[in-house]
Formats: C-alpha cells, sequence, structure tokens
C-alpha cells in the first residue's frame, strides 16, 4: 500500500523538507511505470494507481454530491425523539426539491432515523414492560419515489424499505404507500403491502396489482372500475375476503396558518 505523507506531517519528516514535489513525482512515475529498470516483471507485479479515467468520475460525482448543499455542516439536525411522541403529526413538504436525486436522500435519511428512534422506544418499553408507541410514515406519491425505473439504482434505499416493512410490524412502526400510478410502482414493493385500499381504477392498473390482493374474485375486479366516489376495496390481513366499503370524508379542514 502505498502511503502519501500529508502536508501537516511532511514538513517533519527528515529528508521531506523542501523535496516534497521531487519525491511525489518520483513515486508516481515509480508506481505507475512498474519501476525504473523496465522489467516486464517488475511491471507486472508493481502497484498501480488504478484507471484514471474512474477516478475523474468518482470525483466528479462527489464534486456534485457537494455542489448539492444537502449535508449539515453544524449541529442542526432532526429530533427524531421530538417527531416520535406520542399525539404528534409531522409534515415533511419536499415538493420544492425539483432534483429527485436530492429528494430520495432525504426520504431515505428520515425513514433511517424513525427506524433507528423506533427502536430505542420499543425497547426501552420492552425494559419497563409497557406497550411501546405506535409510530405510521406515510409517504404520499410514492410512485415518484420508489419508480420502478429508478429502485435498481436505488439498492440501499430498496433493503431499507424491505427491513422497515418486514422488522417494523414487531415494533409498531407501519408504513403506508400512497399512489394514484401503482403500475410505477417495482413488484419488490407491492410484495410488501398487507393491507390495501383501493378506489376506482381502470382496467390496466387491475391487471397490474390484482396478484397481489389475495381471495378477490373477478366480480369484485369487475366493480372496481365502476366505484363511486368514497366507496373503495378494502383487504386487510384479518379478512378473510376483500369487501367493498363506504370511506367516511376527513372532518379536518386545510386551512392555511402563519
Amino acid at each position: 500500500m502505498l502511503r502519501i505523507v500529508t502536508k501537516s506531517t511532511q514538513g517533519n519528516a527528515p529528508g521531506f523538507t523542501g523535496r516534497w514535489p521531487e519525491i511525489r513525482t518520483h513515486l508516481i512515475a515509480r508506481y505507475s511505470s512498474g519501476g525504473d529498470d523496465g522489467s516486464e516483471k517488475k511491471k507486472a507485479k508493481a502497484p498501480a494507481f488504478g484507471d484514471q479515467r474512474s477516478y475523474k468520475v468518482l470525483a466528479a460525482r462527489i464534486a456534485r454530491i457537494r455542489r448539492l448543499g444537502i449535508f449539515d455542516r453544524g449541529h442542526q439536525h432532526l429530533r427524531y425523539d421530538t417527531m416520535l411522541a406520542p399525539g404528534r403529526v409531522n409534515i415533511i413538504d419536499l415538493s420544492d426539491l425539483d432534483n429527485v436525486d436530492v429528494r430520495n436522500l432525504a426520504i431515505a435519511e428520515i425513514l433511517r432515523g424513525i427506524s433507528e428512534q423506533q427502536q430505542l422506544l420499543y425497547d426501552a418499553a420492552q425494559q419497563e414492560g409497557t406497550a411501546p408507541s405506535r409510530t405510521n410514515v406515510i409517504i404520499e406519491e410514492a410512485h415518484e419515489f420508489l419508480s420502478a425505473k429508478r429502485v435498481d439504482r436505488m439498492p440501499t434505499l430498496r433493503d431499507q424499505l424491505t427491513r422497515i416493512a418486514k422488522r417494523g410490524r414487531k415494533r409498531y412502526l407501519g408504513l403506508t404507500f400512497v399512489t394514484q400510478s401503482p403500475t410505477d410502482l417495482p413488484d419488490e414493493v407491492l410484495g410488501l403491502v398487507n393491507n390495501w385500499i383501493i378506489y376506482k381504477i381502470d382496467a390496466r392498473i387491475i391487471a397490474r396489482i390484482k396478484s397481489f390482493v389475495p381471495n378477490a374474485d373477478e366480480s369484485l375486479w369487475n366493480t372496481a372500475t365502476t366505484l363511486a366516489p368514497g366507496q373503495a376495496i378494502v383487504s386487510f390481513m384479518h379478512m378473510r375476503r376483500p369487501v367493498i366499503a363506504s370511506i367516511d370524508p376527513s372532518p379536518a379542514k386545510l386551512l392555511m396558518s402563519r
């Protein structure tokens, strides 16, 4: 392994004072060419710095992330212990983020923090012998966040969602996806869904999701295209078969405040 002496230590090392450009040139010439004698054997065994094109690609990506300015540089951060307090509702609006990569990074970080905080609450409740607080995360417009075209390029985020969906139930952490385009979601995400609330949809969407909703017969799917406003097909784990239900409108009103 080639160890490069940093600027902070090169001035104190014997023989390095004032000669760093010369030594650096010698190191680059030696380890990139395989030695001074030019023998093929030494060239084969000598360590190399790697493909310079790969370095430039990596440097460009790191520089792009830095230019985004999305990483905290101070001590300000989200207080997940306050966010997950009982009776609290947190609304995080990311609609002004046009960059899809930045939006996905923000959502992934929030999911990670919530998952870790819920684990702490669960462990504390287990020690005290009490029921832990219940937390539910709702992802609006999930098709923009988990598009089937981009999920393969986000393996870490996909694994994180899978872990929350599988382990969250035991720790009272729920995950809800809300979307108007379920056909854009990948099969990996649709397979994680256990409970469904399906409003009026067309035949194209029915063909896409019918294999993920258990015990639903064709007569029920035929009515899915003609559901009235407020009606929905509901399928829950504790129900043997899906049914058509009437969803009451929310009594809450959206008011603008300052």
